[in-house]
């Protein structure tokens, strides 16, 4: 395995990016952590409603489409990136089987001690991918049609205990008609003689790489987009008190999922025109202080990572994303999962595989995989736009 690191401190925080190859499940002291988004997954109970509704409108999409049903055009089998015919549609039971089957593939190859799961519609759509009787699952529950999700192994012997995170299930203050965001879900486990906490998130999607607070550009920054932002915002303070929650109570942590940002801009805009996490005109430019309605941001990451206290730091794993054998180039939304760690839980930890003295705070490698090339073309079912992300950690 290549030793080849990049290592960028900020702020106090460690940002790594990694190179890395397939793995496999790990001993007892080590676990295999996976964060899947697995695209508009549906239970056999929401597909038959879904396509009653959905054929009646052409399989168009619709503003008065309900809550809980996915997007009429979200397996019509077009290219995210080309905007073309790529795929199979998805539109029969028989054919959306092809999807579950490459999915379920895809959880036998990675075998992974805990996966977080983001665009469920239930519970039993995760069923339909994960065993019940070798894992604990737990879903939310949300009138929403993309529903989170843990499976915690049961073999692992992690004593999970679940909790929703409402703080992060947000409405838009404008438009009541929109549906909420997606709520966060917490797990607390106990490996190896500690206790940690994982949140699992799938953050608002649509203002991936603009500056949060940013002023409108022609053409770039449209009101949509705005609107987008400032519901982010309104979960990034969520996100923060649960980060200071944890903190206050030296309780280490991980968050995984969906963060609809992209992490590897913000550092890039961050270094090039020197903003600040706090934008001029906020309330308040302390770090130290709250995040009101009325602090002006521009980073993400940057805001969720003020705390003045090392330990209280975050630390955030970039995947090994080389194009070749694993992954094939435009397969993958890039810039979406993420792992962000506190340094209390980097602390129990110990390195990586390929660290050594000099890469130091080399804590969670962090791979994404496709599906390989039998799951792609136009005869084949997507099993997901979003590729598998998974890490290990070992505990000391």
């Amino acid at each position: 395995m290549s030793k080849k690191l990049i290592k960028f401190i900020l702020l106090g925080g460690i940002l790594i990016l990694s190179n890395g190859y397939f793995v496999k499940s790990f001993a007892t002291n080590e676990l295999l952590l996976a964060s899947w988004n697995l695209q508009n997954m549906m239970s056999q109970q929401h597909f038959v409603v879904w396509k009653k509704y959905c054929s009646a409108h052409n399989w168009k999409p619709t503003n008065k489409r309900p809550p809980i049903l996915m997007y009429c055009d979200a397996h019509n089998g077009y290219d995210f990136f080309t905007k073309q015919k790529a795929y199979l549609t998805l539109h029969s039971w028989d054919k959306f089987k092809l999807k579950i089957n490459a999915l379920k593939e895809k959880s036998h190859q990675i075998n992974a001690d805990i996966y977080a799961i983001q665009e469920i519609t239930d519970l039993n759509a995760l069923k339909l991918i994960l065993d019940e009787d070798d894992y604990h699952l737990m879903a939310t529950n949300y009138h929403i049609s993309q529903n989170i999700a843990f499976a915690i192994r049961k073999k692992a012997n992690l004593n999970p205990k679940f909790k929703l995170i409402t703080e992060l299930a947000i409405q838009n203050p404008k438009n009541k008609n929109q549906h909420l965001t997606r709520p966060g879900l917490e797990v607390t486990i106990s490996p190896a003689k500690t206790t940690i906490k994982i949140l699992n998130i799938h953050l608002k999607a649509g203002c991936k790489n603009y500056i949060i607070d940013g002023d409108k550009l022609a053409g770039r920054f449209t009101d949509r987009i705005a609107r987008n932002c400032q519901i982010l915002r309104k979960q990034i303070i969520g996100l923060r008190k649960w980060i200071s929650d944890q903190n206050r109570q030296k309780i280490p942590f991980l968050i995984m999922g969906d963060f609809n940002r992209l992490f590897s801009w913000e550092l890039r805009e961050h270094y090039r025109h020197k903003k600040p996490a706090r934008l001029a005109g906020s309330d308040n430019l302390d770090a130290k202080s709250p995040i009101t309605d009325k602090t002006r941001l521009a980073y993400m990451f940057f805001a969720l990572n003020e705390s003045d206290r090392f330990v209280d730091r975050l630390m955030i794993s970039f995947a090994d994303r080389k194009v070749g054998k694993y992954l094939k180039r435009g397969r993958c939304l890039y810039g979406n999962n993420y792992f962000i760690n506190s340094i209390r839980l980097a602390n129990k930890l110990v390195l990586a595989d390929g660290s050594d003295k000099t890469s130091g705070l080399v804590k969670i490698r962090s791979y994404e995989r496709d599906y390989g090339d039998k799951h792609y073309g136009p005869t084949k079912a997507l099993p997901s736009d979003h590729c598998l992300l998974y890490g290990r950690i070992t505990f000391e």
